[in-house]
């Protein structure tokens, strides 16, 4: 008998509720990029995410580095998938990555 190992577990995006630390992909029209949610405002429903181009330089900003690159979205913005390519270029789509009791989810 083989077993089967699953790399992630996927969930639409209309379903995500953020928590600090998730890995996000912004991805537009021939531009894109990668962030860490690093705080979320229930209340108003705002997510403040730190962005960067890379992976690799987004886990190794520094603390004044990392202000000056911390955008704010709605979790409306977020949840809602962009309806045809004009949508995408205007506002791209979101992917998120997030760590729930040792498994991956992908929401997207």
């Amino acid at each position: 008998m083989q077993q089967t190992l699953q790399l992630g577990a996927y969930r639409a995006i209309g379903d995500y509720t953020p928590r600090v630390a998730d890995f996000v992909i912004w991805q537009g029209v021939f531009r894109s990029w990668f962030g860490v949610v690093g705080d979320f405002d229930a209340a108003s429903g705002i997510v403040f995410i730190i962005t960067e181009g890379s992976p690799r330089l987004l886990f190794t900003q520094t603390a004044e580095e990392m202000s000056t690159s911390t955008f704010e979205f709605t979790l409306q913005q977020m949840r809602t998938p962009p309806t045809g390519l004009l949508d995408l270029w205007r506002r791209g789509s979101f992917y998120v990555q997030q760590i729930e009791g040792g498994a991956t989810i992908w929401y997207v």
